[in-house]
Order: C-alpha cells, then structure tokens, then sequence
C-alpha cells in the first residue's frame, strides 16, 4: 500500500507500524514527533500503530546546537 512519509510517497505492508518506520530510519530514540493524519501519536503507541492506504506521516526529529 502506498503512505506519505513527510511529503513522498512510500510503499509499505498492511503489517508496517510506526516503530517499524522509526527503526529504519534510526528516528526510535525518542528525539522526534510523529503526526499521522494530523494527529500527534504517543511514542507508547508506535509499536501497535498500523497503517492505511493513503495514510500521511509526518515525523519531526530535534537537532541539538546553538550560536556560534
């Protein structure tokens, strides 16, 4: 099924979660918001979030710095 993942469209399973998404793109650290659907999802329910055809994710990640 296809999703979009913070604009670009993606293929994934009917058995594809959030954490599984996060884990591949090394996000599961708890540094990042995801949105899907324009809902904030609560990291304790990554692992048992499934998607839907045409779903939309939108994940967010925190990048630690300051002025120089």
């Amino acid at each position: 099924m296809q999703i979009l993942i913070n604009g670009k469209s993606t293929s994934v399973t009917d058995k594809t979660t959030i954490l599984t998404i996060m884990q591949e793109r090394k996000l599961s650290n708890g540094r990042a918001v995801v949105e899907l659907n324009e809902m904030i999802v609560d990291k304790t329910a990554w692992s048992t979030t499934f998607f839907k055809e045409n779903d939309t994710l939108e994940i967010v990640t925190f990048m630690g710095g300051g002025s120089k």
